[in-house]
């Protein structure tokens, strides 16, 4: 009976200290890689000003691909009966 209970009392502090040592290193490499943060310099992969998507240009394709989707619910529509 003893070393059931011894047995049980090690699984359970054996696995609080895992779990602890753990999280407590996770902890300190998160801490360590924040205050050491560095931003990496990565170079735009689009040359030309022509590849950029401008928010005005969005909004012009976003309404064209609408309409062409209201135009297609109407034709459904129609087809249906």
């Amino acid at each position: 009976m003893l070393a059931l209970l011894t047995n049980y009392f090690l699984d359970i502090s054996f696995g609080i200290v895992w779990w602890t040592t753990k999280k407590t290193g996770s902890i300190i490499y998160n801490g360590i890689q924040y205050i050491f943060w560095y931003e990496e310099d990565k170079e735009c992969t689009l040359k030309n000003e022509d590849d950029y998507i401008l928010m005005s240009d969005f909004k012009e394709m976003l309404d064209n691909k609408n309409k062409e989707i209201d135009d297609l619910n109407k034709k459904i529509k129609y087809l249906e009966g």
